[in-house]
């Protein structure tokens, strides 16, 4: 235990005893006293010492509070090392820190367990009665990415160490996992190539956007490619973002069925885009069509002009 923390907790449980000793006092003397005015004095002082028990509690209630989860934290970050499964503990272990953690929640993703446990103590618990580091376990534990053995012993963990853990398990079970969920990216020519030198290589913006089944535009998560990629980048390069922002929404976020939404500009149109290899979780490359469903759009639908002439071939369109 922290040194300076067991002197307080000591020190406030002294101020306590002491402060119960006073109250009986008090109260003692109010029933052997007769005066109304001087009863009525003594019943202030015993509300005036109960409120100091209350304050005195509260205080080391949370310091006892913050010695136990260094305790469990240390133990379960022993628990969760002892499975030998890291890299794929820790992609649901991230998950499961976005999971809890609030939409503007400022700071990263950390890469690693002992991180993810630092961080997870900084964040508010909000209106939840549970702490954030038990929501985490539940998130954990109900992950269907871990094999039922690792999700059993982690179950087993919080039976063990969560009061109400099956209450817990209720709570974050019933946070609502979207069926349909749409990684949008959206490829614009820059122009700049065409300016500075007609016999350079295009280049292009890339943005995404995460969105899943019923949000509106306002809700679209927007991703952030790496640093070390330039502001535009060539044809080739696209393929590498969307790579990266398919690891992004995999650390993120929980989903179960994802669409791949690509809008190109007329100029990558004939892209064989479905045939772009990724990852397929093992080290091998694979088509993304054949892991995902890819739908191919037209960047120029998103231009205000697009909505303009909308209705002049809106019609002619309804009528095929």
């Amino acid at each position: 235990m922290n040194r300076a923390r067991k002197l307080r907790i000591d020190s406030l449980e002294s101020d306590l005893n002491k402060l119960e000793k006073d109250y009986n006092d008090v109260a003692d003397k109010r029933r052997c006293e007769s005066n109304p005015q001087e009863i009525n004095n003594l019943k202030l002082q015993e509300e005036h010492i109960l409120k100091r028990i209350e304050d005195a509690e509260e205080q080391l209630n949370q310091l006892k509070q913050l010695e136990e989860t260094k305790d469990n934290t240390e133990h379960l970050l022993q628990f969760l090392n002892s499975f030998g499964q890291e890299e794929k503990i820790l992609a649901s272990a991230q998950k499961a820190y976005h999971a809890c953690s609030p939409e503007d929640w400022p700071n990263p993703v950390p890469d690693n367990l002992t991180g993810i446990l630092s961080e997870l103590k900084k964040i508010p618990q909000g209106s939840s009665k549970y702490t954030i580091i038990e929501r985490w376990v539940g998130y954990l534990a109900t992950n269907h990415e871990l094999s039922q053995s690792v999700s059993g012993k982690l179950h087993q963990w919080g039976k063990e160490n969560i009061k109400g853990y099956s209450d817990l398990l209720k709570e974050v079970v019933n946070i609502q996992i979207s069926i349909n969920s749409y990684l949008m990216v959206v490829v614009n020519t820059s122009n700049q190539s065409s300016v500075s030198n007609s016999n350079q290589e295009e280049k292009y913006f890339v943005n995404g956007w995460f969105r899943q089944e019923n949000d509106t535009a306002l809700d679209c998560a927007p991703l952030s490619p790496p640093q070390y990629f330039p502001e535009t980048v060539t044809a080739d390069e696209i393929q590498e973002l969307l790579k990266v922002f398919l690891k992004e929404i995999g650390i993120k976020y929980i989903w179960r069925q994802l669409t791949i939404e690509l809008f190109l500009p007329l100029t990558l149109m004939n892209q064989a885009v479905d045939t772009w290899n990724i990852d397929d979780g093992l080290g091998f490359p694979t088509p993304i069509g054949c892991e995902y469903q890819v739908l191919v759009r037209s960047s120029e639908r998103l231009l205000p002009t697009y909505r303009r002439y909308q209705g002049c071939w809106q019609e002619k369109w309804d009528l095929l």
